[in-house]
Formats: structure tokens, sequence, C-alpha cells
């Protein structure tokens, strides 16, 4: 999947709060708190542009009926997610890749 390096980084952060907190909808402020975002130094207008953008590819939702600015992960989402974190650990395709590089 071609998509910038900020992307990743705020994926990872969403499936990091979704993996810890399953019932709990993440916002902005959750995500700036994140050590895996906060490192990155995304403002909060960057931080919304790279949600919208996950939104577009299909790998987060908004949450229904909630009000604007919370998101959950979909399967689509959790799966890319766990195939990259399987894929950095040496568990996908019986090949390592190199931890820098964002999946395809």
């Amino acid at each position: 999947m071609d998509m910038p390096k900020a992307g990743w980084e705020v994926l990872q952060g969403v499936y990091a709060w979704a993996t810890a907190h399953p019932r709990v909808a993440v916002t902005t402020a959750h995500l700036q708190d994140l050590a895996v975002v906060a490192a990155f130094g995304l403002t909060t207008k960057e931080l919304t542009g790279q949600l919208r953008l996950l939104e577009c590819h299909g790998l987060l939702e908004t949450h229904a009926g909630a009000s604007e600015g919370q998101w959950h992960l979909t399967p689509l989402g959790r799966r890319t997610m766990e195939r990259y974190r399987d894929e950095r650990n040496g568990e996908g395709n019986g090949r390592r890749r190199d931890p820098s590089r964002a999946p395809s």
C-alpha cells in the first residue's frame, strides 16, 4: 500500500490504542499522547489529515453516532497492522523485513 511514512506512524498509534482499548474510539488527543505518534511531531491538523487519509484507504472508520474525531480500526486496518507487525518480527512470508520500511 502506497502511503506516506506519517500515515504508517499514525496507523501504528491507532493499532496500539485499539489493542489496549478495544472498545474505546481513538481521538487525536489519545494519539498525541502515544510515543509512536508524538515522536513523529505531527500537529493536530496534520494528524487529523493522516487519520482522514487512513479512512480513505479503508483502514479506519469514524465511530457511528459519535462526535467527529473519534476513529476505529477497520478489519482491514487490523489485518494490515498485524501483517506489518509479523513481518517486522520475522514471521511474515519466511523473511525479515527492514524495520525502517513500511509494508508495500
